[in-house]
């Protein structure tokens, strides 16, 4: 019975840690679109920022990738990951995460 109760447990909370972070998994699942030198390291830079809620370095990283000439499949795959960055900072900011309302301020004062 105690196994079956840590089972649940583990389950329930790795569906709710899971469904808090989109933006990793929209980042993560466009990697084979970025074999450049630049473009990959400016991928995954976005992709290990946002696994510590990085937004700011993500989002850094993701603009750093739109100074290369990319393929529309890339320009899309930044495209959806910059929303998804975005929907999650503004949900946590409207949640009162102070980490994320920083972010937001400090990316509207950033010059694009």
């Amino acid at each position: 019975m105690k196994t079956i109760f840590k089972l649940l447990l583990v389950l329930s909370l790795t569906q709710i840690v899971g469904c808090g972070n989109k933006a990793v998994s929209t980042i993560s699942s466009q990697s084979q679109l970025f074999q450049d030198p630049a473009l990959k390291a400016d991928w995954e830079t976005a992709t290990a920022a946002m696994k510590t809620n990085g937004y700011v370095a993500a989002q850094m990283s993701l603009r750093d990738i739109l100074k290369h000439p990319v393929t529309d499949a890339q320009l899309n795959a930044v495209n959806d990951a910059t929303k998804a960055i975005n929907t999650q900072m503004y949900a946590a900011a409207d949640r009162g995460n102070l980490q994320a309302s920083n972010a937001v301020v400090q990316l509207m004062n950033t010059p694009r």
